[in-house]
């Protein structure tokens, strides 16, 4: 309708829907047709079906896991530091 109003799920003047998925913490608003859900210890927004669906959220490492790779992954409990993938320290990369 093109009204201008606060932020939410539903236009307020006419209740279409903004967005198919809608993160009312994040405010992220998602019209992709992904699968989408809020992690609420990394306190972010992800692509996937949700936490013991498809993810793992690793207290240790302060991170979401694939559950795909939940058995091989390797815990650094560098609290989001190491990459997930190799284990080397993000702080440390160049870019």
């Amino acid at each position: 309708c093109g009204a201008r109003g606060p932020v939410g799920r539903r236009c307020a003047v006419c209740a279409a829907p903004q967005a198919g998925y809608y993160c009312g913490h994040c405010r992220h608003f998602d019209d992709s047709g992904a699968h989408t859900f809020h992690c609420p210890f990394c306190d972010v927004c992800r692509r996937g079906h949700g936490l013991g669906v498809d993810f793992h959220h690793c207290m240790r490492c302060n991170m979401c896991v694939d559950i795909t790779q939940l058995a091989t992954h390797v815990c650094t409990g560098a609290a989001g530091r190491a990459c997930g993938a190799c284990g080397g320290d993000l702080a440390a990369t160049p870019d």
